[in-house]
């Protein structure tokens, strides 16, 4: 079903392009700390209320969390084994349903500032000629939000783009194709919990 709203994809399994510090336990179900991280992640979302929100994750992992705790929330599977792939799954169906704009971010985002997702969504806007891409730099040189107006497979093709820093990979490649880019201010994000 297509989103009339500009959908942000809380994502796991996405590591390197997108930050995030997720704690399993081997039955594919989130540790206690990651489940307080990822549930204020979402939380911050939801009232940031800018976006509809969407899980996507690898089949198995986080679903008896998911359902109990967002059971309406629409899903998406992250498929494949290298980083691109996985990547690429989730934003081919994510444009598959219509979810344009969208914005990804990782369960470990925490209290990412709700302007930053409104600045990335006010940049993507149609109709608006800011950028095609937005970026948001971790301290790390990853991402912890990573933005697009409409599908680029292209911008993902580059094996080299999986290693850090990832942002200024990106930005090299967006820039390469003839996209613009929007940089977010640097977030330093949260400390993994244990």
């Amino acid at each position: 079903m297509a989103s009339t709203r500009p959908v942000i994809l809380m994502v796991v399994g996405l590591e390197p392009f997108i930050r995030d510090a997720v704690m399993l336990q081997p039955e594919g179900e989130l540790t206690e700390a990651a489940c307080t991280l990822w549930e204020r992640t979402a939380s911050n979302v939801l009232r940031a209320d800018c976006g509809e929100l969407v899980f996507a994750c690898p089949k198995g992992v986080m679903e008896a969390w998911l359902t109990e705790r967002f059971p309406e929330r629409a899903r998406i599977v992250v498929q494949g084994r290298a980083p691109a792939r996985r990547l690429m799954s989730v934003l081919n169906e994510a444009w598959r349903r219509r979810y344009q704009p969208c914005v990804l971010i990782g369960g470990s985002g925490g209290d990412i500032p709700a302007g930053y997702f409104q600045q990335a969504f006010d940049t993507l806007r149609p109709g608006t000629e800011a950028a095609d891409v937005v970026l948001g730099p971790a301290a790390d040189g990853s991402c912890y939000l990573l933005g697009l107006r409409w599908k680029e497979p292209a911008l993902f093709t580059d094996p080299a783009q999986e290693s850090p820093p990832v942002v200024r990979r990106l930005q090299e490649r967006a820039t390469m194709l003839g996209l613009r880019v929007y940089l977010l201010p640097e977030w330093p994000g949260n400390p993994v919990p244990p």
